[in-house]
């Protein structure tokens, strides 16, 4: 999709997460360590999130930022965003999704937001 890829985290073990896969993608950035605040605008700000089951995400979506919410370690039904045609629910607990599935949701996030 030609977007950059920043990649926050909140632990040393997010970090090296965030660099393994920085290293596969060589539009992604590695984010230094952020103050939730900063965060929060990043995300406010952003063309597209997506993220697993956490504050960041969740805080992209009530933004209603174009955003693809991942479940794969805890149940969709709990935290789900579905207020709006800019969210995209994928996976659930025991069941993440594949890439197919998350490209597709990308692709509607996005066209939903250019629709707008």
């Amino acid at each position: 999709r030609n977007l950059p890829v920043l990649l926050p985290w909140g632990n040393p073990k997010e970090k090296q997460a965030a660099e393994r896969l920085a290293a596969l993608m060589p539009q992604a950035t590695v984010l230094p360590a952020l103050p939730l605040m900063e965060a929060v605008t990043l995300v406010r700000r952003a063309a597209l999130v997506v993220g697993l089951d956490t504050g960041l995400t969740h805080i992209a979506a009530a933004y209603c930022r174009p955003t693809v919410e991942l479940y794969c370690d805890s149940p969709r039904w709990k935290t789900e965003g579905n207020w709006s045609p800019f969210v995209a629910n994928l996976g659930d607990a025991g069941n993440p999704p594949d890439v197919a599935q998350v490209l597709l949701a990308i692709d509607g996030v996005l066209s939903a937001q250019a629709a707008a």
